[in-house]
């Protein structure tokens, strides 16, 4: 039955009832549930380059973006994936079929440009490689910070989210600071974190850097309990870590100094608390659920066109039932 017709087969103030009761109904389902929040935990992810333009990149540079490139003559560069790389960083890492890049070529990405001739973008190879890895990492920074009131998820907001602010500063010879990668090398203690043979795990900057800084916010896992997953850097309990960086080339710099710390413990010396007045993740859906919240946002919408066109009249209701469709 039409939810117009609904309307009309009832007095005004029944009427106006049942459109309250049909609101709040559809409020209710749109409400996203409790962990229909959008967080991603843990670091964020390395960087990803070449990006659509670069001039200078190094003959033996690694190519870490999904993008695809051709010549000006529209001729396909073709990549293989380093599988060594691929597994260091823990996502898809390529080079150039043969080993190396031909020194001045140029490169169009086949996204911005699939047919041939030239682009506004372009990926400039290098007259040689980058043999010289970056300089010593030197962590500047380490916050911790925790809700001084942990608050769990309710039906319309998310939950608290512990986090971890780390500044590292370095410098490469060629690659520019956004472009370094962090690896991070983790133990439960200094000596184990500085013998891991291979990174735990590798992280790139999060937005807002900048003046020779990677900083990374580090989403460490819900407030309520300080929940932890045991991943790199969420730990639940004390642990150890030291910081190296790579850059295009896949050179890697020296360790910089062990920090140690606990994330759950609200005396560590990296803890900061504080107060959390309102939620600080975004909502699937924009505060709704996907296409169910624009569903019956469209609903309600609808029922209230339709409950103003009826005071107006039979006229005004056949107008409501051709909003309604």
């Amino acid at each position: 039955m039409h939810p117009n017709s609904i309307l009309d087969r009832l007095p005004r103030r029944a009427s106006a009832v049942a459109l309250a009761l049909v609101t709040a109904g559809a409020v209710a389902l749109a409400a996203p549930p409790a962990h229909a929040c959008d967080y991603a935990l843990g670091p964020p992810p390395p960087p990803r380059f070449p990006w659509f333009a670069q001039v200078g990149f190094p003959t033996n540079g690694m190519f870490t973006s999904g993008l695809e490139w051709r010549t000006v003559d529209g001729v396909p560069l073709r990549l293989e994936p380093d599988v060594a790389m691929t597994l260091r960083l823990g996502h898809e890492v390529r080079r150039p079929v043969g080993g190396a890049l031909p020194p001045g070529a140029r490169f169009v990405p086949t996204e911005d440009c699939p047919a041939t001739g030239s682009c506004r973008h372009m990926l400039v190879v290098a007259s040689g490689p980058d043999l010289t890895p970056p300089g010593r990492a030197i962590i500047q920074g380490l916050v911790t910070l925790l809700p001084r009131v942990p608050r769990g998820a309710g039906g319309f907001s998310c939950p608290d989210v512990d986090e971890l602010q780390l500044t590292v500063e370095g410098s490469d010879d060629t690659t520019a600071t956004e472009d370094l990668t962090m690896l991070a090398y983790m133990g439960p203690t200094p000596e184990a974190a500085l013998a891991r043979p291979e990174p735990d795990v590798a992280l790139g900057s999060s937005p807002g850097g900048g003046g020779g800084l990677l900083t990374a916010d580090i989403a460490l896992g819900e407030s309520v309990a300080r929940a932890r997953n045991g991943a790199p850097f969420r730990a639940a309990g004390p642990f150890c870590f030291a910081i190296a960086l790579m850059d295009q080339a896949g050179n890697i710099g020296p360790r910089s100094e062990t920090r140690c710390l606990d994330t759950t413990d609200p005396n560590d010396p990296t803890v900061v608390l504080i107060d959390t007045p309102s939620c600080r993740c975004s909502l699937v859906g924009a505060g709704a659920t996907g296409a169910r919240g624009a569903r019956w946002g469209g609903a309600v919408g609808a029922l209230l066109a339709a409950m103003a066109l009826r005071r107006r009249g039979a006229p005004a209701r056949r107008a409501a039932r051709g909003l309604m469709g």
